[in-house]
């Protein structure tokens, strides 16, 4: 008798188990190539949002970094002129 898993005959996405549109693992699972894409591809959008986000952030914090030194140089400034 075969494995339960062994007579299915679609992934649970529902593409169908064939020779082109199978792989197995190195433990030796059946895996579907159409769903390896969509996640690769959810896992690729995921990563570039990320660091664009990272690179926002990057820059936001360059930013006020400038605006607190031109800020605390005015400052400096101003109480030696008082001075």
């Amino acid at each position: 008798m075969k494995s339960h898993n062994a007579m299915k005959t679609e992934c649970p996405h529902g593409h169908p188990y064939s020779v082109e549109n199978t792989y197995r693992t190195k433990l030796g699972k059946r895996m579907c190539r159409a769903c390896a894409r969509h996640r690769q591809r959810r896992r690729t959008a995921a990563r570039r949002l990320s660091e664009a986000e990272d690179r926002r952030i990057r820059q936001e914090m360059r930013r006020k970094k400038v605006r607190h030194r031109l800020n605390h140089s005015r400052r400096a400034g101003e109480g030696r002129a008082r001075a």
